[in-house]
């Protein structure tokens, strides 16, 4: 890719990325296609018969088929335009241009030119007002593009330019030949242009001839179509993600409250159980006997109190058909001032008591 409004000259490489910098080399692969369409890259174009070589004894004409080096002057300007040459290409050699390199990650075409020129402004010594420049920007396998460009000053150059369209002339392509890397380019600056500053699809698509118009439309509306369904598969993923997460946290929501439930009816059904026991050790249970605690976990009771006789407390709780496996939790023991024994009874629940 090169800074002018029709001419593209760096190839889209297929490497794989993100759907959205899959989108963005589909939108500059588009553009580079119109453009390409509509005008040849600038390093394919030869070299103009004329062309006036800028180094560091000045500007001179130079013919391209012999080593003639004619004065540069407004006659024979004239006599080239009388000789019906319209172009004419600028070649900057020696050190008549200051050469700046920088890398940039991938972007979209109109903002990768806005970002070069902005970056070409930020490196050089010069003001944007004092000089001008031309570049040209290689992609690389990673995605991201390295550029060269070339700045020199803007008065000698632009009083070239407005001396050869003084005499019938334009600037064809503009070269760089000197420091790491030979290139072309045509920037905005070398023309008057009807279109002004307008550069990229719109420009080129006006300058194609009507087959190529509904070729390059119908090739526009195939990937534009491509680039909604990829964003439709991807919202409705996105939908249905949305909607498993909410189920799952809907699932989980009623597996908390189901196990909640569960405990509550246990912790009722302990508490049934209980009170039950109760009422029918009351009864059983003679005069004398006391209780600290009654406790029911899962199927196991624990009675812990004092009476007379442990042992007569143990035949009474055999006659209840519900409570089974009775035995003592710990050893007996005696208090003989009261004449009391303390005892810790294990048991059983086979069955709800009634």
């Amino acid at each position: 890719m090169t800074d002018s409004a029709g001419t593209a000259g760096s190839r889209v490489l297929d490497v794989p990325g993100s759907p959205r910098r899959w989108l963005t080399r589909l939108r500059n692969l588009i553009t580079q296609g119109l453009i390409l369409a509509h005008d040849a890259p600038s390093d394919d174009r030869p070299l103009s018969e004329i062309y006036i070589e800028i180094a560091d004894h000045g500007p001179r004409l130079r013919d391209a088929q012999s080593d003639i080096s004619p004065p540069l002057d407004d006659g024979a300007l004239a006599d080239l335009s009388a000789a019906g040459i319209r172009d004419v290409d600028l070649v900057f050699a020696g050190e008549s241009c200051l050469e700046i390199s920088f890398g940039l990650p991938d972007a979209p075409l109109h903002e990768l030119r806005a970002m070069i020129e902005s970056e070409i402004q930020y490196r050089s010594p010069f003001s944007a007002d004092a000089s001008v420049s031309f570049w040209t920007a290689e992609e690389k396998p990673d995605g991201r593009w390295r550029i060269t460009a070339a700045v020199t000053l803007r008065a000698p150059t632009m009083d070239l330019v407005a001396r050869l369209a003084r005499h019938g002339l334009a600037v064809g392509t503009v070269r760089w030949n000197g420091g790491t890397k030979t290139f072309a380019a045509r920037p905005d600056w070398t023309q008057e242009r009807t279109e002004g500053k307008e550069m990229g699809w719109k420009a080129a698509l006006r300058g194609l001839s009507p087959v190529w118009k509904a070729t390059v439309i119908g090739v526009a509306m195939l990937n534009l179509s491509a680039m909604l369904l990829l964003a439709q598969t991807t919202f409705r993923h996105s939908a249905v993600s949305q909607q498993a997460d909410k189920a799952r946290l809907e699932l989980s929501r009623t597996a908390q409250a189901t196990a909640t439930l569960r405990a509550l009816g246990d912790a009722r059904a302990m508490s049934t159980e209980r009170l039950a026991l109760t009422g029918v050790l009351a009864d059983l249970l003679p005069d004398g006997v006391w209780l600290d605690q009654l406790l029911i976990e899962d199927v196991t009771v624990t009675l812990v109190g004092f009476g007379p006789s442990a042992a007569e407390v143990t035949r009474l709780l055999t006659s209840l058909p519900q409570i089974t496996d009775i035995r003592f939790g710990s050893p007996v023991t005696r208090d003989n001032s009261q004449g009391l024994e303390r005892f810790r009874i294990l048991a059983t629940l086979s069955g709800p008591v009634e």
